[in-house]
């Protein structure tokens, strides 16, 4: 895997931050199936109840576009063209600074790569078994297989400072 030497080098690099006091502007990134994003936002909806000015922008795949624009409270979805990866970087850069960044991916290390030139002052993302992606994260929470993904989800939001436990909900669209 050529990635895999550039997220090491790429983690060598990184300092490691502190969670920003605030979130005006947040970053999802959930390039996994349908499902993972339905289950997201729950826990993005905890993000906006402990932030109620929160600018939340999500970064996904083709086949979630439709489902992440029926979360409540998204400000902006935007398209990654993961099967040309040099574009989906320079979109991520392009789409300007955040508080922070989530990244939802468990295993694959292009999330990771997407994550590296995000600008964020704050990055989360998950440590899987195996994967030595969770380098470039200032935060990486285990991936479990042994809790639901909805608590993998929630660990994330919880490193935001999101503890609530508001249900997964889409709203159909107008």
């Amino acid at each position: 895997d050529q990635i895999q030497p550039l997220l090491a080098g790429a983690g060598l690099l990184h300092r490691r931050r502190n969670a920003p006091p605030e979130l005006r502007r947040v970053g999802a990134l959930c390039l996994g199936c349908i499902g993972d994003l339905v289950l997201l936002s729950g826990p993005l909806a905890d993000l906006r109840a402990v932030a109620p000015g929160l600018r939340l922008t999500i970064f996904c795949s083709a086949p979630n576009q439709e489902i992440a624009r029926m979360i409540p409270g998204v400000a902006e979805v935007l398209l990654l063209p993961v099967k040309r990866p040099f574009e989906a970087v320079r979109l991520v850069r392009a789409s300007g600074h955040f508080d922070a960044w989530l990244d939802s991916g468990q295993w694959p290390r292009l999330n990771a790569l997407l994550s590296v030139a995000a600008r964020a002052a704050f990055k989360v993302g998950f440590k899987s078994p195996g994967q030595h992606r969770h380098y470039v994260y200032d935060v990486a929470v285990p991936h479990l297989r042994t809790r639901h993904e909805l608590a993998n989800f929630r660990a994330l939001a919880a490193e935001l400072g999101a503890t609530g436990r508001c249900p997964p909900t889409l709203s159909p669209l107008p």
